[in-house]
This record gives structure tokens, sequence and C-alpha cells, in this order.
């Protein structure tokens, strides 16, 4: 995967999310699949935090400084903050959309001795800025993935035994 691949997939990430709610009960993207666990809304809103956090301001700073202590995030405490379960999915999609404009520049700005450049954080060691690049698109795979467990389980309840012994579980 080239980094172009990456701006893409985190350009068009909130227009895929906003795609796969169109069709789906509002109510749902406040719904809380277990306790501790994220509702959709809190998935967008964690998405927000982490393009800054866990992503941009990393990024930015192993640009600029030589091999910068990188600290963690806690993505909890964040998620906590914020209270998106209150707002329209759309609404942060929006907000999410509208902030990805700049985040696709950076990405797209690195050139390769940028990508090279290394931060070292206590908890793992010595990273280089093309792994934050990368896992941005590993990340919104993956909260993508959990919005659609979160449909899928909705879904489950609708279908006959038959057809839940026929899907394996």
């Amino acid at each position: 995967m080239k980094k172009e691949q990456v701006a893409e997939i985190v350009q068009t990430t909130p227009e895929a999310i906003r795609t796969l709610l169109q069709g789906v009960d509002p109510a749902l993207h406040m719904w809380q699949p277990k306790a501790g666990e994220w509702s959709i809304n809190q998935i967008i809103g964690h998405l927000i935090e982490a393009d800054r956090y866990a992503f941009s301001e990393r990024i930015r700073l192993m640009v600029t400084e030589e091999e910068p202590e990188i600290s963690g995030v806690d993505v909890n405490m964040l998620a906590a903050q914020r209270s998106d379960n209150n707002e329209d999915a759309f609404d942060l999609l929006a907000t999410l959309a509208e902030q990805r404009v700049e985040h696709v520049k950076l990405i797209e700005s690195l050139n390769d001795e940028q990508m090279a450049r290394t931060g070292y954080f206590k908890k793992h060691g010595l990273f280089l800025v093309s792994d934050f690049v990368y896992e941005w698109a590993y990340h919104d795979c993956d909260h993508m993935q959990q919005i659609l467990e979160i449909i899928k389980s909705k879904t489950w309840s609708h279908f006959s035994a038959t057809m839940q012994k026929a899907l394996g579980s």
C-alpha cells in the first residue's frame, strides 16, 4: 500500500460510514452493545479525537523534532469526555470529514525522508512516521468493522432460528 492509498482511505472513511448509516435507525447510533463498549456515535467521536492526538500531532512532532518522545493517548478517557451520544451521527461525520481535509494534505505532503523519521515511545520503543501513517488506514478499517458489527448484531435477532443455525451461531 502506498501513502496515497492511505490518504484515500482517510479521506473516504467519513463518507463510507455515512453510507453505512443511511438506512439505520438513528436510535442504533447511540446504542452500546455492552457496558463499556462504544456506540456508533462514540466510535465516530473517537475517530475525531484519534486523528488529532494519535496521528496528526505525532506525525508533525516526529517530522519537526529529532527523535521526540511520543506520549500515550488514553482513548477511553477521551471517549468519556465527549458527549457524542447526544449528537447526531451525521453531524459528527461532517466534523470528521471537515478535519480530514487537512489530514489528507498532511499525509500527501510527506516525502520519503519524512516517512523514515522516528519518535520514541517509552512503552514500545522506536516508531517511524510511516508506522503512524499506515496505522491511520488500519485504524479506520478497524473501527468501520466495529460499526458493521453493531449493525450486524441488531440484524441477528430478526432471523429465524433456522437462519441463525445456518449462519453458524
